[in-house]
């Protein structure tokens, strides 16, 4: 779906067509839970906090204008960080959870890979993520919006509240950082 046709489908929503609401869900939803899971490392927790996202984006919705500059899930994205904040505060958590590539397969693409490719994947991928989740939280997040969630500077700028050039410096170090950590393996 186009971004004027997502723009179309709100003002619906907008306009009275509630039923419409589970489209803008089914949509992003998955997209939503991957980011959240990454970024929480439990998958139950991670429900709750999507479930959470969309309430979010269901009470606010009222009050949402499109900007040219910014896409609707750049607007939920935005939420999904808000929550999220308010988990890690809530429960005053500094760890960020393991989150095992099992855990998010199913929301990535399938390159059709044979079994044995496969697996080389999923074992560099389980010691790409670690590396991510080792990070700080403010470079794992933008290393994550970048590669995970396949985000331009722009939109994460939009996001995080940072600018470009300093998510362009975090996504940078965090780089380095990741291959340092697995070169020493």
């Amino acid at each position: 779906m186009t971004e004027k046709e997502i723009q179309t489908l709100i003002s619906r929503i907008q306009s009275g067509e509630t039923e419409l609401f589970g489209q803008l869900f089914e949509l992003f939803s998955d997209k939503i839970f991957c980011h959240v899971t990454f970024r929480v490392g439990d998958r139950e927790t991670a429900k709750d906090l999507t479930s959470e996202v969309f309430l979010g984006a269901w009470q606010s919705l009222p009050k949402y204008h499109h900007q040219e500059t910014a896409k609707f899930s750049t607007w939920l994205f935005s939420i999904a960080r808000r929550v999220i904040a308010d988990y890690y505060r809530k429960y005053q958590r500094t760890d960020r959870g393991k989150v095992a590539l099992d855990d998010i397969a199913e929301f990535l693409p399938d390159k059709g890979l044979s079994p044995e490719e496969l697996a080389a994947t999923k074992l560099i991928s389980d010691r790409v993520v670690a590396a991510i989740q080792s990070l700080p939280p403010d470079m794992a997040e933008a290393v994550t919006l970048h590669y995970i969630d396949e985000m331009e500077h722009a939109e994460m700028a939009t996001i995080t509240g940072k600018t470009e050039g300093n998510l362009r410096v975090l996504v940078h170090r965090g780089l380095s950082q990741i291959r340092k950590i697995l070169l020493s393996h």
